[in-house]
């Protein structure tokens, strides 16, 4: 399968549309950052507040926490290909920032 940069923002930009407001209740404003690397890569963040998700291109000032890794592995990461846990564990995944923010993440989307 292709990665390119199109798929990847597409696939991101989903997560406004998959957040689940009542799964993130402590999680009342938070900023995440996505920097990908590789094929498809590019910098987002996910800004929430108010019980919305929303996705803005490039990285944010001060991320609560940001996530580092291929395009590849977090495309995998979202589909459920690749276990976020094992992820992280092995390396595939880095983050960097409030890591009890990033272990709630995953839960807050209906992916």
């Amino acid at each position: 399968m292709t990665i390119n940069f199109e798929r990847t923002d597409e696939t991101i930009r989903s997560l406004e549309q998959k957040f689940v407001p009542e799964r993130a209740k402590g999680a009342k404003s938070a900023v995440i950052g996505i920097a990908l690397s590789g094929d498809g890569g590019g910098d987002w963040h996910l800004a929430i507040a108010n019980g919305v998700a929303q996705v803005h291109a490039g990285a944010a000032e001060k991320p609560a926490v940001t996530i580092k890794a291929s395009a590849s592995d977090f495309l995998a990461m979202l589909s459920g290909e690749l276990d976020g846990t094992r992820a992280f564990m092995t390396g595939k995944v880095r983050a960097s920032g409030n890591l009890r923010l990033l272990t709630q993440f995953g839960e807050w989307f209906a992916l």
